[in-house]
């Protein structure tokens, strides 16, 4: 494969295979894990296997995806009608399965009725928001795959929004579901790797061609009310993830040459460390 590159119509199953190439989500599980996790993955593991939430942000990404490229709500979604579930209301059986199976090869997404009522209201939101709309609207291409070499280390990443260099302000953008409250909104900033995601994401499109920008974030909840903002990440928190990126591949890198994954400290009885504001002390009852 010739770096860096472009890679357009590559299926996100084909692209998550490719796991000689390091991604942005892999490299944060190393730095927040530790080398134990980096033993674990390379051992053909997953740290994470999915969840409702991980379920709500996927079929809403798809869904604006689909939107993107021109579908319309009704179009995208397939709402499970009453009459294909068991007689038990649950989502089983050869009728349903059948039904499923039709409906995603039409490309629908299918759901249950409660959760479309949830991506109707995530969706009518983004549409309320002006600067989520244009970044939507600027957006001709979709789940681009993007491979180029990092610190010696071939890497890959997949944008979930392209703005290309023929358009006003070229970009590479991002969509998130949360259901965080906008003031606690940072902590998932760090917790889920998204500075890093902006500095990593980057290096692959300047390499592309794409001029200096800072990288937005459409984030909408999933949770009442449902709102949705449109947000930048500060240049210094970025930069700082960008420093963390660097020396977490140097260290896989070397724990991948020596062979030595787990860290000293793993080998012996430790003192386990409780910090100051943890270590209250039960009143005790003298009658």
């Amino acid at each position: 494969m010739e770096y860096p590159s472009l890679v357009e119509g590559l299926s996100n199953p084909e692209y998550q295979a490719m796991n000689d190439h390091m991604s942005r989500s892999f490299i944060h599980s190393v730095s927040q894990y530790g080398p134990e996790a980096l033993w674990f993955l390379d051992q053909g593991h997953s740290l994470f296997n999915g969840s409702r939430a991980t379920s709500i942000g996927t079929n809403f990404d798809d869904l604006i995806m689909s939107v993107i490229a021109g579908k319309s709500f009704d179009d995208s979604v397939a709402k499970c009608d009453p009459s294909v579930l068991s007689p038990t209301g649950r989502r089983t059986g050869k009728k349903y399965t059948e039904w499923r199976d039709e409906q995603r090869k039409l490309g629908k997404i299918v759901v249950s009725a409660d959760d479309e009522i949830q991506l109707q209201h995530m969706y009518d939101s983004l549409l309320r928001h002006p600067s989520a709309v244009k970044l939507v609207a600027d957006t001709k291409r979709t789940q681009l795959s993007a491979f180029f070499m990092f610190e010696g280390e071939p890497c890959r990443v997949r944008p979930d929004g392209v703005v290309d260099l023929d358009q006003d302000e070229p970009l590479w953008w991002d969509l998130k579901t949360t259901s965080s409250t906008w003031d606690t909104l940072y902590k998932s900033i760090f917790r889920f790797g998204y500075a890093a995601q902006e500095y990593f994401y980057k290096q692959a499109s300047y390499q592309l061609g794409w001029p200096e920008y800072r990288m937005p974030f459409i984030f909408v909840q999933t949770v009442p009310p449902f709102a949705c903002r449109v947000y930048r990440i500060p240049e210094d928190v970025v930069a700082d993830a960008g420093a963390k990126i660097i020396n977490t591949i140097a260290e896989i890198r070397l724990r991948r040459q020596t062979g030595m994954y787990m860290p000293a400290m793993a080998e012996g009885i430790q003192e386990l460390e409780v910090p100051h504001y943890a270590r209250k002390h039960e009143e005790v009852f003298d009658g």
